[in-house]
């Protein structure tokens, strides 16, 4: 990803006035318009409301009206076919707002090949945190190909395991809010290997998740790939797709990473993990509200995704974090 943050620090003239206005004049018209345009704030619907609007100061409207989404960079085809100037567009307003707190800015790019964190295997999770698989049918897949030198080895340095999962930690939320559960997996007895898995899982794997029990079904598919073995030989080659129905999304972690692809990679990088639940759906939702509750320290993100290969923006951009309506405390 790129990243930035806007300066907030240096005197500015407020350029966003008149867009200030439309989005006032906007609001008025109604809420989802309103939204459309990117803008946050009181709906006004008397006159005695938009007169005391009226009468408030440029600095208080940008309190009031404040902009929480850049849908420009997806409607204006000179910023959504180029991610970088979508950024500097977005960053311009950032500071022309003359904030108290900073902003961040960070492009997040689709992974390829090159990618710092193209050693991992997303694994899509629901909200009870089963593996589901990209399309909702238990099927997970890696996108490149896994390169194993000639003298396979399996890292047991903690300084290159280390080094192998660096960008890929658990989220602030999967530590500090939800924890390790604590846990009474009935195959616990057959596989002690996985009660220990389960109680250190943040030290394993990243993103977003919590631990949770697999399914007879599920453990019944983790142990036929343990008795398989390794899936991938010294050489370039695809890991083909897998089978995670009924396997939580840290027991299919597990499989994946001590099982199915126990060797490092040509560039000295475990198999990692990377845990999600999908976007936009209600337990995102309930993240967002989690870290706000619990007061976790996280800076306010405008995140931009893009292709890596266009460099077309693939989304709008949309504030997130404590403050993803400006001027919020």
């Amino acid at each position: 990803y790129i990243h930035s943050r806007a300066n907030s620090s240096e005197p500015t003239i407020m350029k966003l006035v008149s867009a200030l206005n439309a989005a006032l004049a906007l609001s008025l018209v109604s809420p989802t318009l309103s939204e459309n345009y990117g803008f946050a704030g009181e709906i006004y619907d008397n006159k005695a409301d938009f007169e005391e609007f009226d009468h408030m100061t440029t600095g208080d409207r940008v309190m009031l009206v404040t902009k929480k989404a850049w849908p420009e960079c997806q409607s204006d085809s000179r910023l959504k076919g180029d991610a970088y100037k979508c950024k500097r567009h977005i960053d311009a307003q950032l500071k022309a707002m003359q904030l108290e707190v900073p902003i961040d800015s960070i492009i997040i790019w689709t992974r390829h090949d090159r990618s710092p964190t193209n050693n991992a295997m997303v694994i899509p999770i629901d909200e009870n945190n089963m593996c589901i698989g990209r399309s909702g049918g238990g099927i997970i897949s890696y996108d490149f190909d896994w390169c194993v030198p000639d003298g396979p080895s399996i890292l047991t340095n903690p300084r290159k395991i280390a080094l192998s999962r660096k960008l890929l930690k658990p989220s602030k939320w999967s530590t500090h809010v939800a924890g390790i559960k604590d846990l009474d997996c009935d195959y616990y007895g057959d596989h002690p290997d996985l009660e220990d898995w389960h109680q250190n899982a943040h030290d394993y794997m990243g993103g977003d998740f919590e631990n949770a029990c697999s399914t007879a079904d599920g453990i019944t598919k983790y142990e036929a790939a343990k008795t398989a073995g390794s899936v991938v030989v010294p050489g370039c080659q695809q890991i083909p797709p897998i089978d995670c129905g009924g396997m939580s999304g840290v027991d299919a972690c597990n499989m994946v990473k001590k099982h199915m692809v126990p060797y490092a990679n040509a560039d000295g990088k475990n198999m990692e993990c990377w845990l999600s639940y999908a976007k936009g759906s209600r337990k995102e939702r309930l993240i967002e509200r989690d870290l706000d509750r619990n007061n976790v320290d996280r800076r306010s993100t405008v995140k931009i995704y893009a292709s890596w290969n266009s460099k077309r923006v693939t989304g709008v951009p949309v504030m997130t974090g404590p403050r993803k309506t400006l001027g919020s405390d």
